[in-house]
């Protein structure tokens, strides 16, 4: 029985095949064929793609691309990395054929794609001279760096350092950041699963609503240069609303939404700057009433998980405008007669910053990784929605 040979591939036959959802490469003639990848695989390619990007406005020595795309060599070699930097020059051509430099490759490792990454393209890598090559494994949390020299890799598992030819810094990027879990943080999710097994299994649950105004009070500057120069959000008003649900008298689950129009304020050799800079903030919690709502002055303690998201002139071309922290507070509430209650709010959003504007050019981001504290007061009236006369008087707001 005769054997049928195998195909050896050029670059026109993998540009003909049909577009299917997999990833078609072509490497000396082999067939490299991957499927759509993971969902984790586009978040970690996305992180690296955004904080190079943010790099290379402030040190423009090339310009970042990602797969798809056309990077051939010869007739039998078409690969797509999944995040590269290639030269000004080149990129300006706006053309695949005239991309011939690679400064940087880097592929994120996926079940199908590991030989094809740390052997066929690695080599391919090496021989064009590609500078420098990361393979990121997601899973483990590392990065193996390969330069067209190296017999093995180095491993990393703190952070990214790249410094191309001609920047005035390097890139630097934590690891712990760029494979930060997408999950809600796990306390918050053990206070909601202990809240529902402590709820009752009779009784109706019961509705609020408070309206709010307030002030927002950020503790913390989101960029002190040592040069003096600083970033600082502004104390600000704010209006909003609270929408809660009590099981029973001491349990319940609160989501918030909260409206600042603030400033950033831009301080530098003794004299500032403003420019808009609104912030709003989404929460859901558990709560727990240490004082019941029957009593004429009631106390509850909340926790669980806040999003800050900022937009205005001054976070216009941001990457990511949007930071996910954890959030605790307290609301003392006074009754007003048989159903409503005037509620004092406070609470603190805490959450890490990815991006702050750079002193030296404000109009680009840098990585900041920065740990912030947002203060929130607030004052509102709650007015029961559903459920009144279901518990004994429970139809307060949060």
């Amino acid at each position: 029985m005769s054997m049928v040979a195998p195909v050896y591939y050029t670059a026109d036959m993998v540009r003909a095949l049909p577009d299917d959802g997999n990833r078609y490469e072509v490497v000396y003639g082999e067939l490299l064929v991957t499927p759509a990848p993971r969902l984790w695989h586009q978040k970690v390619a996305s992180r690296l793609e955004t904080a190079l990007a943010v790099y290379l406005e402030g040190e423009p020595v090339g310009e970042v691309l990602h797969a798809p795309a056309d990077i051939s060599w010869g007739r039998d070699v078409l690969v797509q990395p999944d995040v590269f930097v290639v030269p000004k020059g080149e990129a300006r051509t706006l053309s695949w054929a005239a991309i011939r430099t690679l400064l940087l490759a880097a592929e994120i490792l996926s079940p199908s794609s590991q030989r094809y990454d740390r052997f066929t393209k690695r080599r391919l890598y090496q021989a064009r001279s590609v500078r420098t090559y990361w393979v990121l494994d997601g899973d483990e949390r590392l990065v193996e760096l390969w330069t067209p020299e190296a017999e093995f890799p180095a491993v990393e598992r703190e952070r990214l350092i790249w410094h191309p030819t001609g920047a005035g810094r390097p890139f630097i990027l934590e690891l712990n950041e760029l494979f930060r879990p997408t999950r809600p943080p796990f306390v918050a999710v053990a206070m909601v699963l202990g809240l529902l097994c402590l709820m009752p299994r009779t009784g109706t649950a019961q509705l609020s609503l408070s309206p709010t105004i307030g002030v927002y009070i950020p503790t913390t500057e989101l960029v002190k240069a040592a040069s003096g120069d600083e970033f600082k959000q502004e104390v600000s008003v704010t209006v909003g609303g609270r929408l809660g649900f009590n099981f029973g008298q001491r349990v319940g689950l609160d989501a918030t939404v909260v409206y600042a129009p603030s400033n950033l304020q831009f301080s530098t050799s003794g004299s500032s700057s403003t420019t808009d800079a609104n912030v709003l903030t989404g929460s859901g919690r558990a709560f727990v009433e240490l004082l019941p709502k029957t009593n004429p002055i009631s106390l509850q303690l909340n926790g669980g998980v806040g999003i800050v998201q900022r937009s205005g002139t001054a976070y216009e071309g941001v990457p990511d405008n949007s930071d996910v922290g954890g959030v605790v507070g307290a609301t003392l509430r006074f009754r007003l007669g048989k159903v409503l209650r005037l509620e004092l709010h406070a609470e603190d959003f805490i959450y890490k910053a990815q991006y702050a504007p750079d002193p030296a050019n404000p109009s680009s981001f840098d990585l900041v990784d920065k740990q912030m504290n947002d203060i929130h007061l607030g004052v509102g009236i709650g007015i029961p929605l559903l459920g009144l006369g279901g518990g004994g008087g429970g139809g307060g707001g949060h």
